[in-house]
């Protein structure tokens, strides 16, 4: 498995979630962004989520992040 590396911040209901080892994107709607990493989803679930940028295997999403969920690739 790989390594993984994610970091919120965040202020005034704003957040920034970023996120090392990122493989694709599997979803991208502004409540929900699904991130692939090797064999597990990512799920980022808020508000006005944007990803701006992504590097290499390095994304930001920007947002109200509410909640995470992590779950098996299955495919």
């Amino acid at each position: 498995m790989g390594k993984y590396r994610i970091e919120i911040t965040g202020s005034k209901g704003k957040n920034e979630l970023n996120l090392e080892g990122c493989i694709s994107i599997a979803k991208y709607e502004t409540d929900k962004i699904v991130v692939k990493l090797q064999n597990i989803e990512l799920s980022v679930f808020g508000k006005g989520l944007s990803m701006p940028v992504m590097v290499d295997k390095s994304l930001c999403i920007k947002g109200f992040i509410k909640s995470l969920e992590l779950g098996r690739d299955e495919k």
